[in-house]
């Protein structure tokens, strides 16, 4: 097999470091940047959109190093935190006072 796929897990394995830590879990907060409705738009600012980096964290200032850096976006997530909803099947909340 050589779809897209298998390359990423080539390039996985074959990486080295932290590959596997994760170095950053964002929300995007830009109310002006909201995506359109039904679009597959993922972008770290994009209002109420849920990414996470894996790898690499050194450009950051971070403790991980690695060959390694990925981001990933989460569809429509829901986060939680501390029992409060940040996020509700993708639309960012603002927290209860």
């Amino acid at each position: 097999k050589s779809g897209p796929l298998e390359q990423f897990k080539r390039d996985y394995e074959s990486s080295g470091g932290a590959k596997d830590a994760v170095g950053v879990v964002n929300i995007g907060t830009n109310p002006n940047l909201r995506a359109p409705v039904g679009s597959r738009l993922n972008a770290t600012p994009v209002w109420g959109t849920v990414s996470i980096m894996t790898g690499d964290t050194s450009w950051a200032g971070g403790p991980d190093v690695s060959s390694w850096n990925f981001i990933g976006f989460v569809p429509a997530a829901t986060v939680t935190v501390d029992g409060k909803v940040l996020v509700d099947k993708g639309e960012l909340r603002a927290p209860a006072a």
